[in-house]
């Protein structure tokens, strides 16, 4: 039992304690599916107010009105799906991230379809990240929901918001005390790949190119 701190009101939520993960993640930086099937647990969502961050818990640094006008930027481009299955989904990703023997395709891409839905939490968080100066995790939380919208079949969502991870990355880099600054810039390289080539990834040498760190 989880108290928002944006509403105050308390819901139940699943936690993953703990996890395995067999073999590495790929170029983009997703893990291995025993850990990317707990996607829905790595960002919740308040269902009385629709705070969404890793930690329910923690109060929001913004005010009602300021979290609302970022939130209905998601819903406005991502007009809100409510599934009947999305609890359901949820359990069944957590029995797969337990069971690397079932059949972890049909779930992501199988009957439920609420991708969508789990990535406008992402980017919501993203959001919220983003505008309190949070640039490092921002751009994690907008890698994770384009990974969700290429599970969806909408590679032009995936690299809006890919870009988007990019932009929260060089800020980030830019700032001397960022902490795993190796790991974010290798991210970033990755991501650069996936959106602009070799090419883009050659620029990171580049003195003055905007992504130069």
């Amino acid at each position: 039992i989880v108290a928002c701190g944006l509403c105050g009101q308390k819901s139940k939520h699943a936690l993953i304690i703990s996890y395995s993960q067999f073999g590495a993640p790929d170029l983009d930086g997703r893990p291995a599916p025993m850990l990317r099937n707990t996607m829905p647990y790595w960002v919740y969502e308040c269902p009385y107010c629709g705070y969404a961050r890793d930690n329910l818990n923690r109060p929001c640094e913004l005010t009602k009105t300021e979290l609302k006008a970022l939130y209905d930027a998601v819903e406005t481009r991502y007009p809100r799906d409510d599934h009947p299955w999305l609890q359901q989904y949820r359990e069944r990703l957590l029995q797969d991230a337990l069971n690397p023997d079932s059949n972890k395709t049909r779930i992501l891409r199988g009957e439920y379809h609420i991708g969508i839905e789990l990535a406008k939490q992402f980017l919501k968080y993203g959001k919220l990240l983003a505008k309190t100066g949070e640039n490092a995790e921002a751009a994690r939380q907008f890698l994770h929901a384009a990974w969700l919208f290429e599970d969806e079949r909408k590679p032009d969502d995936a690299a809006v918001w890919r870009r988007a991870a990019i932009e929260q990355a060089v800020l980030a880099l830019k700032n001397p005390d960022l902490k795993k600054r190796n790991e974010l810039f290798t991210m970033l390289v990755y991501m650069l790949r996936r959106v602009g080539g070799v090419n883009a990834v050659v620029k990171l040498k580049t003195p003055g190119w905007p992504y130069c760190c």
